[in-house]
This record gives structure tokens, sequence and C-alpha cells, in this order.
């Protein structure tokens, strides 16, 4: 999971992924619109890129996902960002 503490991610194009499933299953791409933090949990507000069913959001929906969600993970799009 990001450390929002040590990065700016507002902007940035990241992959939501199942924490559970080996390999590592991707529910879809989004770009981080709002990092919030609150009661020791960072919530992060993401607009989707495409469809997202997990979260019953289409193209261009906004979710939220906090760094206690236990099953779905928040990853920099390595690819989109153009690094190794």
């Amino acid at each position: 999971m990001i450390d929002p503490r040590t990065t700016n991610i507002v902007g940035q194009r990241v992959l939501i992924v199942d924490r559970a499933a080996p390999p590592r299953t991707t529910y879809g791409r989004g770009v981080v619109r709002v990092v919030d933090y609150q009661h020791g949990v960072f919530a992060f507000l993401i607009e989707a890129l495409g469809p997202i069913s997990c979260f019953g959001v289409g193209d261009g929906g906004l979710f939220q996902i906090t760094t206690a969600d236990e099953t779905a993970e928040v990853i920099v799009d390595r690819e989109a960002a153009g690094t190794p």
C-alpha cells in the first residue's frame, strides 16, 4: 500500500489490486484525486479509469479505499508512470 506521508500521490495513476489472490488480481485502474487522514487511517478518493465492478463504478466514477481495507490495495501504476 502506498504511504501518503512519504509520497505525493495526488494525480498519480494507480492500480487497485486484490491483496489476497496470488498472483495479484487487478480490479482496475484509477487516478488519485484526494488523500485524507482520519482516526489513524488514510483514505484515498480515486477516479476510475474504466469500469471497476467490485466498487460498482463506471469510467470516471469516484470511489474510496482506505489503508484499513483488508481486501484491496492501492499501488502506483509503474507502466503509466514510465518507470521500471
